[in-house]
C-alpha cells in the first residue's frame, strides 16, 4: 500500500511539473528579443494607456515585437465593445 501511494504521488507531481518546465523554456528567444527592444522604447506603458483613454477605458497594455519592430498594444473597453489599438 505504501509503495502504491509513493508511486501515485510521484506521478501526480510529474504530471504538474513537466508542463511547467515546458512553459518556462518556450519563447526564451522572443523574451530576449523583447528585452533588447524595450531599451529603445520611446513611450511608456503608462503614457500608452493615457493616450488610449479617448478610445475608451484602457484595461491592459503590452509590448511585443512583430516583424522585428517593437509595438505597444493597448486594449480598451467602451460600453460592451472591446478593441485593441497597436501603436508602433
Amino acid at each position: 500500500m505504501r509503495k502504491t501511494t509513493i508511486v501515485l504521488a510521484f506521478l501526480v507531481a510529474w504530471f504538474f511539473a513537466v508542463p511547467m518546465g515546458w512553459a518556462q523554456n518556450y519563447g526564451d528567444k522572443e523574451h530576449a528579443e523583447l528585452a533588447k527592444a524595450l531599451k529603445d522604447a520611446k513611450i511608456s506603458l503608462q503614457r500608452g494607456l493615457a493616450a488610449s483613454a479617448k478610445e475608451g477605458k484602457p484595461i491592459s497594455a503590452k509590448y511585443e515585437v512583430e516583424h522585428g519592430k517593437l509595438q505597444l498594444s493597448v486594449y480598451t473597453m467602451k460600453g460592451d465593445t472591446f478593441s485593441v489599438r497597436p501603436r508602433p
